[in-house]
């Protein structure tokens, strides 16, 4: 890192100091001298960011009860009308669960399409299209299903009596209790 900084002041040494070069200027030096010790932190830190993204919440648990007693989940049969191979870039309904099931995605308040696409190794239409046609609903109904189950999982747990519902509204990835109650209030809709 700091060997840029040597050219720096080689550059001007090799010209006897006399000759300007762009290296030799002040606003240069100033720069590199800001730049050099900036851009590795930021390297580390955007390093640090993606492997704590991957990694979050990697326990597993059984599906929400919510998603298996749906009516508006269609493919009742063995494998729900699709392949469920382990292939890369092939979506499939096992793989999607299986991801939810290991990564759970759904604690992250600004958990998106895209975040999944990514995952998924496909673009964001691909994913969005058969998220539609094999849940039956969008990706926001889909991910808040995910927090419904999880709030009221995290409701029947004794150690959270004493909680703020509050707490534990975001601690199933609602961004806030109004995100919380919005979500209720479709999900009555859709259901009537």
């Amino acid at each position: 890192m700091w060997f840029a900084l040597l050219i720096v002041e080689h550059s001007s040494w090799a010209h006897g100091g006399n000759t300007p070069t762009v290296f030799a200027s002040p606003v240069v030096k100033a720069v590199l001298w800001i730049a050099v010790p900036v851009i590795p932190s930021v390297q580390v830190w955007f390093t640090w960011y993606v492997i704590r993204r991957g990694l979050r919440g990697a326990e597993k648990f059984s599906m929400p009860n919510i998603l298996k007693k749906s009516g508006d989940i269609p493919g009742n049969g063995e494998n729900g009308g699709y392949d469920n191979g382990e292939t890369d870039g092939e979506l499939t309904r096992q793989r999607i669960e299986e991801y939810f099931h290991r990564n759970r995605p759904w604690l992250a308040p600004d958990f998106k399409l895209t975040d999944l696409a990514v995952a998924m190794g496909v673009n964001r239409s691909e994913i969005s299209a058969f998220i539609n046609q094999t849940f039956g609903m969008g990706f926001k109904r889909y991910v808040n299903r995910w927090r419904l189950a999880e709030y009221e999982r995290l409701m029947n747990m004794p150690s959270n009596d004493l909680k703020n519902p509050y707490k534990i509204v975001v601690m199933a990835g609602f961004s806030d209790t109004r995100h919380y109650h919005r979500v209720v209030e479709m999900e009555k809709m859709e259901n009537e």
